[in-house]
């Protein structure tokens, strides 16, 4: 199973193990959803191959 890692404004940032049928919107609730200092105009996804 592939891992994420997500980082920065999420109220549990990690490395969280992810399913092929997730979306980015359910690994970002599973780590909790923005803080509330978080900007939420910009993301940065970073994928590594």
């Amino acid at each position: 199973m592939p891992v994420v890692s997500i980082q920065g404004e999420v109220r549990r940032p990690g490395t969280y193990k992810r399913s092929y049928d997730m979306t980015l919107l359910d690994l970002l609730r599973i780590a909790g959803g923005p803080t509330d200092e978080a900007y939420q105009g910009v993301n940065t996804i970073v994928r590594r191959v």
